[in-house]
């Protein structure tokens, strides 16, 4: 299941091995998946939302703007570092360290454009708010893993707010 932008529904469950992902960012646009959903959500044990790889491509990062518009300026470049995002990558010339800790807005950058070897985007970014005091049930695997290779991609994006409760 392929999800991207902002969505709003009355209660969802991922279940029967159910993959919700969304469209890898690209050169020119970050793709975020933001959910809200007014009812219960439940991710059923086997399945996932799984957004790893899908950030910020090789050499790019965000430009910090409410949009993150893909920029090469501030990415990793030199001799093989990782992507940076909440923290600065190490090696070559780490990217700049960009976001919140406790309210992430986007995706993780990718590795520097120079190394060679396919992947190393960074991880994507996904918002998820559960409203009027339902709950979020989570079973199976939240993830947004940047890829990993000889320099890897930062890690993504991931907050979830609930005012019901949270268990699983």
């Amino acid at each position: 299941l392929t999800v991207d932008g902002t969505h709003t529904w009355a209660s969802l469950t991922l279940q029967n091995g159910c993959v919700l992902k969304q469209t890898a960012t690209t050169t020119t646009a970050a793709t975020k998946t933001n959910l809200t959903i007014n009812g219960n959500f439940l991710v059923n044990s086997g399945t996932s939302i799984n957004l790893d790889g899908l950030g910020y491509t090789p050499g790019y990062t965000s430009d910090g703007s409410a949009g993150s518009t893909p920029t090469t300026t501030g990415a990793a470049s030199g001799n093989y570092p990782g992507g940076s995002h909440g923290g600065q990558s190490v090696g070559g010339t780490p990217g700049v360290a960009y976001d919140s800790f406790t309210q992430p807005n986007d995706p993780g950058s990718g590795r520097t454009a120079v190394s060679s070897g396919a992947g190393e985007t960074g991880g994507g970014y996904f918002k998820l708010t559960v409203n009027n005091g339902s709950s979020f049930t989570n079973n199976g695997t939240i993830s947004a893993n940047g890829a990993v290779a000889l320099a890897s991609g930062a890690g993504g994006g991931i907050w979830i707010t609930t005012t019901g409760v949270v268990s699983g």
